[in-house]
């Protein structure tokens, strides 16, 4: 089911108000597909599927210790698993435009999102084709239920001033302005297994609950889940051409993130680019020729920031673990110690990059190609690596080149009113090198 709203009301001549808004509710998939096609994939061709005999799936012999049949967990689990999504996006924004070249817009932006799930968990049985005799699998000798809640929430405000002036032949663009960017995900899960000596759990919509009057108190199992990140940004930036055939431009923003820490002053930095393009088929001299029907050289330089924390919620601080456990005498106290040691000054990835290339119409515009050369230094490359003592640390630590030239091109053909053919085509290489560290160098 999907809602779709949107409206723009005119209160002036200069003042624009308007809403956008997207509401959708479905029953997601089965979620174990891709894992199950992946297992597929791996399993031994030599394998029979199903017995019909024996009216059982195959254990997977040899491959039994690594996974199951993926058929037999297909069939078996397909319809036994309810997951619905509710998802909300939307928009409000006012538009102002005053003293004839400026314009200032304030958007907010939501992406609100909710999947509640069920699944149920019955009991058995596979075909060992050593004994010839039916099992039950030790993953599938007790009914259970799973339930789980979760919800991620997305939150977005831009404020944006332009100025647009054109001069005679100079065209003039200044925009400035203000971003922030908020995400976040609450998880609620919870198990039950029905009791050693109890009934088993009916397979039974109205059942699959962790209250479900059937399951073992003992084995209810619960977790959750949570994690929040958010950045903001100030920006500027500056286009500028002449006749349409000579364009520069340039960004610079201050980009702060709460991945970093605060106290050490590694939350806010800057970053900036440079472009320029000239369209040489607007030239004179490039009229008398028949070959392109369009051409731009373009270059730009500058320098981008990137959040890479592998996976970590709040990579400054790192979580606790209870793995381990202290004996005094005869009291045993848990030991909580740090999963990995973290970086205190650990800061942005920067990336300097550089790139030339052109861009080309030939055949009447049925061709399009761009040719480019890249040429990207990454540096305070963030690597998670061995401390010693069997812990990790999220540091800092080198600097690593990346270079290459990226090709492509499209060709479309208009066939017939109603038919167009349409060719395309990419090529990429790539040259990596570790450039230094500070714990590694010669590579």
């Amino acid at each position: 089911i999907t809602l779709t709203l949107s409206d723009e009301v005119k209160v002036s001549k200069g003042i624009k108000l308007g809403f956008t808004f997207n509401g959708m509710r479905q029953k997601n998939p089965f979620s174990w597909a891709n894992g199950l096609l992946f297992t597929a994939r791996r399993t031994l061709p030599i394998t029979p599927v199903y017995n019909s005999e024996m009216g059982a799936y195959y254990n997977l012999a040899i491959q039994a210790g690594q996974m199951a049949n993926p058929a037999w967990e297909l069939n078996d689990n397909w319809d036994k698993e309810l997951s619905y999504e509710n998802r909300m996006v939307g928009s409000v924004y006012a538009d102002v435009t005053f003293l004839k070249d400026f314009n200032f817009r304030s958007t907010f932006y939501a992406d609100m999102s909710n999947v509640d799930a069920r699944s149920y968990r019955p009991i058995d049985s596979l075909y060992d084709p050593i004994s010839n005799n039916n099992f039950i699998h030790v993953g599938y000798n007790l009914t259970s239920v799973a339930q789980s809640n979760q919800r991620w929430n997305k939150f977005q405000q831009d404020h944006i001033l332009t100025y647009k002036k054109a001069i005679g032949d100079h065209n003039l663009t200044a925009i400035g302005g203000f971003t922030t960017y908020y995400n976040e995900h609450r998880g609620l899960s919870g198990s039950v297994k029905q009791s050693q000596t109890g009934d088993p759990i009916p397979n039974d919509k109205r059942f699959w609950y962790v209250d479900n009057g059937f399951g073992d108190k003992d084995t209810r199992l619960s977790s959750s889940g949570q994690w929040e990140r958010a950045t903001v940004s100030g920006l500027m930036r500056l286009l500028y051409n002449y006749k349409g055939k000579y364009m520069l431009n340039a960004t610079f923003r201050r980009d702060s993130s709460s991945a970093w820490r605060q106290d050490y002053g590694n939350q806010g930095q800057n970053f900036w680019a440079i472009g320029a393009a000239w369209e040489i088929s607007k030239e004179d001299f490039f009229q008398n020729q028949k070959v392109f029907d369009y051409l731009k050289l373009k270059t730009s330089f500058g320098q981008l920031g990137i959040q890479n924390t592998y996976g970590y919620d709040y990579p400054a601080f790192p979580p606790l673990s209870t793995t381990s456990s202290a004996v005094f005498g005869t009291l045993v106290v848990p030991v909580y110690s740090q999963t990995y040691l973290a970086d205190k000054n650990l800061h942005w990835e920067t990336v300097d990059g550089k790139e030339v290339g052109i861009e080309f119409d030939m055949l009447g515009r049925k061709l399009h190609g761009e040719i480019s050369y890249y040429h990207k230094t990454t540096n305070d490359l963030i690597a998670l690596i061995d401390a010693g003592a069997g812990y990790n640390t999220l540091t800092n630590l080198g600097k690593m080149r990346n270079k290459g030239f990226e090709i492509s091109a499209s060709y479309n053909q208009k066939l017939t009113k109603d038919l167009n053919l349409t060719v395309s085509a990419n090529i990429t290489t790539y040259d990596n090198k570790f450039l230094e560290s500070t714990y590694i160098s010669g590579f």
